[in-house]
């Protein structure tokens, strides 16, 4: 749960806390599962993608994490994630189409060819993933000092 979220919930914050919370901001996060039939794709577990061609922006290479899972299966789990607002065209497209758009822009990074994907699975994200800004340190440190008064509250995460 956001941060944010959590104080706004809550009874009896001050305003400095609540005006706080409304001003950070996170966005989506879409997860795009392919099963790749291929063992070896790439060395990294994770590849950042920084091109302006692509709505990608980040791909995990689950095989890399724990080869050992797979046994004697010869595919491969990739997640590519897409951080994205409501308001994104992309937040709100069906799941054939974002399986779609995932299966082309991997091909395009050149890890893997289009036809050697053969499922896919889509996660949707609901603001998880912080916007950092300029200042934004400066907002969270009121809802830090706030939650570390709550005894046996331990805040995790981002």
């Amino acid at each position: 749960m956001p941060l944010t979220q959590l104080v706004l919930r809550m009874d009896g914050i001050n305003e400095t806390v609540i005006n706080s919370a409304k001003s950070l901001g996170f966005r989506n996060t879409i997860l795009v599962y392919l099963k790749v039939q291929s063992e070896n794709l790439f060395p990294d577990n994770w590849v950042y993608v920084h091109s302006p061609r692509l709505k990608l922006d980040r791909i995990t290479n689950f095989r890399n994490w724990s080869p050992d899972l797979y046994g004697e299966e010869k595919s491969t789990i990739v997640a590519l994630e897409y951080w994205c607002n409501d308001t994104d065209r992309i937040w709100s497209m069906e799941d054939g189409e974002l399986i779609d758009l995932g299966k082309k822009e991997f091909a395009q990074t050149g890890l893997s060819h289009f036809d050697e994907v053969s499922e896919g699975h889509i996660v949707k994200i609901h603001r998880c993933y912080p916007v950092y800004k300029k200042g934004y340190k400066e907002l969270l440190e009121p809802i830090k000092t706030y939650l570390n008064q709550i005894e046996n509250l331990i805040v995790i995460g981002r």
